[in-house]
């Protein structure tokens, strides 16, 4: 996995003792939201999760593949009691697509083009494992510093690199991005998941310390515009 790593700030980063990498077990896939676990309906972080392109326009096509308007009603996203800042969603974008015995991403289907399933999980930790052993067990080599305040992992698939930042940086807040809900749902409490396209505008602030990308240049319609809007 070819990695890309792009910092707001310019300082040094002491990499911490190698330690073998580890391939977490993966529970049932859902969204993560913010205190490392979420009750059965899914409550999840309101802000960015639908925007942009992800409206659903009940007259118009669906060009994505990623809803259709009966998905939806008036009953699928209240607003809670307890956190005024939360949704519940209990909609198709938690579901999944099957084709060729292989299981694919349901929200903006084909947009990603390989599976979601557990093989292909396995495969992407494998990989992150593999990456720690050939760099000496950094996960990164942007100038950080010590005290990052706020991370974003873009496409950050099962989650294992959020999930090893947030626990190396807990003062932090390390936000996960990926089209498909398959992150655990027990996570540190600074570790957060959010199902969305991260070419869509960001509505989730730009005011990042560490903005995190590998593996995902030869899918991303534009990558220059992307990298703008990461520097912008």
């Amino acid at each position: 996995m070819g990695g890309l790593d792009t910092g707001s700030r310019r300082s040094s980063v002491k990499s911490s003792p190698h330690q073998s990498p580890k391939i977490r077990d993966k529970s049932s896939p859902v969204v993560q939201g913010e205190q490392g676990h979420n009750p059965p309906d899914l409550n999840l972080d309101s802000q960015g999760l639908l925007h942009g392109n992800a409206q659903i326009d009940p007259g118009g096509s669906d060009e994505d593949g990623e809803f259709s308007a009966s998905d939806f009603d008036a009953e699928s996203i209240s607003t809670t009691s307890t956190r005024s800042s939360s949704t519940s969603i209990s909609s198709s974008i938690l579901e999944h697509s099957y084709q060729n015995g292989r299981r694919y991403h349901r929200y903006r289907h084909g947009r990603y083009p390989l599976p979601n399933d557990e093989v292909e999980q396995n495969r992407e930790d494998m990989l992150h494992a593999m990456m720690l052993e050939a760099t000496d067990g950094r996960h990164f080599y942007a100038p950080i510093g010590e005290n990052p305040q706020k991370i974003a992992d873009l496409g950050t698939g099962t989650g294992i690199w959020a999930i090893d930042v947030g626990e190396k940086f807990p003062s932090a807040e390390v936000l996960g991005l990926d089209l498909s809900p398959i992150q655990p749902s027990w996570v540190p409490p600074n570790v957060k998941f959010m199902v969305d396209d991260i070419e869509d505008e960001w509505l989730n602030g730009d005011d990042f310390d560490f903005v995190h990308l590998r593996n995902m240049i030869p899918i991303l319609k534009s990558p220059v515009t992307l990298l703008k809007q990461i520097y912008a």
